[in-house]
């Protein structure tokens, strides 16, 4: 092909070579420069498990101490929601009110700004505020940040109580760890952790007339420390300090709480003498242990924006500086650590590059059977990887699964354009051309060809860069990545190649080589069997095409039947299993019943492939608490030790522990990962909406009766819980208004005398302590203590609570959940791997035939009035990214073919390649059958990157043939040849990309 006919980009690309042929120390300075630079920024880049993205939820929390969950979803979510809804770009409102509090989470589409998000929401309240109860805590509104999750969680124990435990965890422990680069807290949880408790006696504060909440308002009042002022003695200025804080607990116990009235005058009623200042611990609600023993717990959180795995190995790093600093035996025992996962991960990719890479130079190797020649390929791989880190620094992407992934995938692809020249450079010197002009017209000729091949190979993922939702977010990494590397190959193949091959391709000895490798070509042999071949199609065009037309028809039909997921699980190393004792159960019963579930995972799962079994049971501390669903609920974490070392994949275990736990009497249980970024609980979601609660529960209970007897659902649960005995306590306004009491004053002395108040903070040796009014224990034990607290009236009289108010025992909901405003309760279906139909067929999970099935079940079920179903969670993801990445291969596809139609000039010949697509399905569908594979969203972003792929071997003989036909052959002829010239770089192409993919698909 002449100049003339090449073009201006051919021409301006056919210089760039020749340059770089000609100025071999400079455009080898710049490659030094750019490798450099690249191992700079390798350094640089951030490591993670996934991209640097934001949770599209913003979370409004509001406190109402002592509302029923039916007062805080009318008094405070609906208002909050109603306010919200008119937010821009919200597209969900989910609440969920419980005993005492609000939280409403306001929903955006992935890839949403959640600053501007935040700001929103921040100003949509202030038009609601005003409407809330005026005792109710002003929302707190914040945006999900995946620096919350924490990155470290491990045990401290030792043989010291469990209140030294918790000292030392939060007095030694987390203050250094919070010092370390990278890490923003470190907090503790568990343990005991002191508090002072003044113990009322209802009898003596009913004896003198006391009211509970006088006795918060006199401790909280004499722990004052107000400024004093400054007073002047002579010529100095002297501050004055009051000091109104307790110095001691037994000082709490002299204050004067009333005064007595006696014959011989007023006398002074202490606080010791109604009640009992005891310096213990916190009442505690919740349980953690690691193998049966309590221990303390600590969660380690890094900085937004912190590289986790440098944070999380510096925390580990320092464990054993910090055990050697402490004046204590403590041990530690890591529960979870993210760097493990994310160095597996990233180490497995990265072995698999580096196999890929050392396949690549075999299979040159044996083609080109020339060594310099293999290694010149070779040497573009990590010269085009290292750049692309360059690029991807300085786009301020971060080196994560999916980017390195992209990498990965990447590596065959890399050397196609790198081949393709060196081919045509190679064969040029095969037939005596001198190495600098066989460098330069081999680039030139070719390079047309490799442009296009690479664009059409990059303009695949533009539409994977705007698909919506959770896909097109998580794969934007692997798509951009995927693109830096290609296009950076490309200058590398149109440059790096002919410098390298003039240089080490020149010689004499090297063109003696050459020519006995050209003298006996053992590829001479298969390119005349495939001359044949192709002879014999050109001759029975229309038979051929008819063949080819019905595999295609049949592939299709295959492709239907595959079995579908959104994503293939994989093997996190962590088991987690959530739990529910009877409602109603308290704490030490609960635990009774965590302790048989924790003997059966000893059993499930041999303690050789386990490295512990933690249970965290009850109520949380401080944040964690308002999502806490009560002391009967737990869950265990059973970290197991890398897949290669045990017998059975986590989802084996899982499995199992099903199959096992579901025989324990009472217990509601569900074997995964609480908190799914790919979705929502389980594999189908099933969402019902209606008002009434009551109905709500049939229709729930019935569902997941049914679902349980479907072989292909392994798991169904029903998010509504038990109704929870409670103790309900009606006030009596006439007998009230009466005696001169407010619902507000006997409401706040029942929430005193029962959950505690507190009434300020006691100070010792720089740590502050809560101070905390409230019944002792024996008295909170029956119900018929609670009738009986005394109430004390404004004129001092002390009068039971069963005489101003209804106190009798029912049942209430725990938390009422809603959606998009209207109350909703879910069924959540997690389906079998593999199970066996009622016909004895064994079948694979198919979550799109599930979720159909589920549908059509549902349309046919009777449903009551007022009440309607959705189908949500992950199956909604995957039904929407799936028809979204369907209309991407689509868009793929066509622009595909205009990139081939910009370069050939031409509307027939691009749509000519394109048929390749439909050929390349057919090897697809069938290694699917043959594997029995799954197919999933990563297989779909697969199939649009093949839609690039493929056409490159159509491209580059069609370029040959148009080659050809201005050197004036035939068409046939044209066709023919440019066949038999582009064999060895159509197979070297192929060989090494699919062989580069291997260890990955292993």
């Amino acid at each position: 092909m002449s100049e003339t006919n090449t073009g201006p980009r051919a021409g301006f690309l056919g210089q760039l070579s020749a340059t770089s042929v000609r100025r071999g120390v400079t455009f080898s300075m710049i490659y030094l420069m750019v490798f450099g630079f690249g191992l700079f920024s390798l350094g640089r880049l951030q490591l993670d498990l996934y991209p640097d993205i934001s949770f599209p939820v913003v979370a409004i929390i509001t406190n109402y101490t002592g509302a029923s969950p039916d007062d805080i979803e009318t008094l405070i979510s609906r208002p909050i929601e109603g306010a919200v809804a008119s937010v821009k770009d919200a597209e969900e409102i989910e609440s969920t009110s419980k005993q005492g509090t609000s939280i409403v989470q306001v929903s955006f589409d992935w890839g949403k700004d959640m600053e501007v998000a935040e700001t929103d929401v921040r100003r949509s309240l202030e038009m609601v505020k005003g409407f809330l109860p005026d005792d109710a805590a002003d929302p707190m509104v914040f945006a999900f940040d995946p620096s919350m999750q924490p990155i470290v969680m491990f045990t401290v124990s030792g043989n010291y109580p469990l209140d030294e435990l918790r000292r030392i965890a939060d007095e030694e422990v987390t203050p250094r760890l919070e010092r370390l680069p990278g890490i923003a807290s470190a907090f503790a949880q568990g343990g005991l952790d002191r508090q002072v408790h003044i113990v009322v006696d209802p009898a003596k504060v009913a004896a003198f007339g006391l009211d509970a909440m006088a006795v918060v308002g006199a401790v909280y009042r004499e722990n004052t420390q107000v400024p004093g002022g400054a007073v002047e003695q002579g010529s100095l200025e002297l501050t004055i300090q009051t000091h109104g804080k307790y110095q001691s607990v037994a000082e709490i116990g002299e204050v004067v709480v009333a005064m007595a009235h006696t014959p011989t005058g007023p006398v002074p009623v202490r606080l010791k003498e109604v009640a009992a200042v005891k310096d213990t611990f916190t009442e505690s609600q919740r349980i953690l242990e690691t193998d049966g023993v309590p221990a303390v717990w600590v969660f380690v959180q890094r900085q937004s924006g912190a590289n986790t795995v440098r944070a999380a190995e510096g925390v580990l790093a320092a464990l054993p500086a910090i055990n050697k600093q402490l004046a204590a035996d403590i041990d530690f025992k890591i529960i979870f650590n993210q760097a493990e996962f994310i160095n597996l991960s990233l180490g497995n990719l990265s072995s698999t590059a580096m196999l890929g890479v050392l396949i690549t130079f075999l299979v040159l190797l044996g083609f080109l059977r020339n060594f310099r020649s293999a290694m010149i390929v070779s040497t573009a791989i990590p010269l085009s990887v290292i750049a692309t880190f360059a690029v991807m620094d300085q786009a301020g992407m971060t080196l994560n699964v999916l980017s390195m992934a992209g990498l990965a995938l990447a590596v065959g692809m890399l050397v196609d354009n790198a081949i393709i020249v060196l081919e045509n450079i190679y064969r040029l010197r095969e037939t005596g051309l001198g190495a600098w002009a066989a460098s330069i017209k081999g680039a030139r000729t070719v390079s047309t060809a490799v442009v296009a091949s690479t664009l059409t190979t990059v303009s695949v993922f533009v539409p994977v860069l705007f698909v919506p939702g959770i896909a097109g977010v998580m794969f934007k990494d692997m798509a951009v990545t995927i693109c830096f590397s290609l296009l950076v190959s490309l200058i590398v193949a149109l440059t790096f190649i002919p410098l390298a091959a003039s240089r080490l391709l020149a010689g004499e000895k090297v063109s003696a080589k050459l020519a006995k490798a050209w003298s006996r070509d053992p590829f001479q042999g298969i390119r005349d069997s495939y001359g044949r071949a192709l002879d014999w199609s050109l001759q029975r065009r229309k038979v051929v095409g008819l063949a080819l037309g019905g595999l295609v028809l049949m592939t299709a039909v295959l492709a239907l039947a595959l079995p579908t997921e959104f994503v293939t699980e994989d093997d996190q190393q962590m088991l987690f299993v959530s739990a529910e004792a009877p409602m109603g159960s308290n704490l030490q019963e609960a635990y009774g019943v965590m302790q048989e579930v924790g003997k059966r995972i000893e059993t499930v799962v041999p303690e050789e492939d386990r490295k512990m079994i933690a249970l965290d049971l009850g109520v949380g501390e401080g944040f964690t608490s308002l999502f806490s669903k009560g002391v009967h609920a737990g869950m265990f974490r059973v970290p197991l030790v890398p897949q290669g070392q045990r017998g059975k994949s986590q989802q084996d275990y899982e499995k199992l522990l099903r199959e096992d736990l579901k025989n324990i009497p009472g217990l509601t249980v569900s074997v995964a990962m609480p908190f799914n970024l790919m979705g929502g609980t389980g594999d189908i979601e099933v969402q019902i909406r209606g008002h009434d609660l009551t109905t709500s529960r049939r229709v729930g209970t019935e569902l997941v009766e049914k679902f349980r007897t479907w072989p292909e659902v392994d798991e169904a649960v029903f998010s509504m819980s038990e109704q929870k005995p409670e103790v309900k306590v009606t006030f009596d306004r006439v007998k009230m208004a009466e005696l001169g009491l407010s619902a507000a004053a006997v409401g706040n002395a029942v929430s005193t005398c029962f959950q505690g108040r507190l009434a300020g903070r006691y100070a010792e040796d720089g740590d502050e302590h809560d101070i905390i009014v409230r019944f002792g224990k024996k008295h909170r034990l029956d119900v018929d203590e609670l009738r009986h607290m005394p109430v004390v009236t404004p004129l001092g009289v002390s009068v039971p609570l069963d005489n101003v108010a209804h106190v009798e025992m029912g049942l209430g909901p725990i938390d009422i959940a809603r959606l998009d405003q209207e109350r909703v309760t879910r069924v959540n279906l997690t389906l079998a791997k593999d199970f066996t139909d009622a016909e004895g067929n064994s079948k694979s999970k198919d979550l799109r035939s599930a979720i159909n099935q589920v549908d059509e079940d549902l349309s046919g079920y009777p449903w009551p009035e007022g009440f309607t179903y959705h189908i949500g969670g992950t199956a909604e993801d995957f039904t929407q990214s799936f028809s979204y990445l369907g209309l991407a291969l689509v868009l793929a596809i066509f622009l595909v073919y205009m990139v081939m139609a910009s370069q050939f000039e031409s509307f027939r010949q691009p749509f000519i390649i394109i048929f390749s697509v439909p050929l390349a399905a057919v090897g697809v569908v069938l290694m699917f059958v043959i594997t029995r594979s799954t197919m999933d969203m990563s297989a779909m972003i697969g199939g649009i990157m093949l839609v690039g792929i493929v056409v490159n071997n159509g491209i580059i003989m069609v370029d040959a043939a148009n080659q050809l036909r201005w050197d004036g052959l035939d068409r046939f002829a044209a066709i023919a040849g440019a066949a038999r010239t582009r064999l060895r770089p159509v197979l070297m192409t192929s060989l090494t990309t699919i062989m580069a993919m291997v260890p990955l698909a292993l």
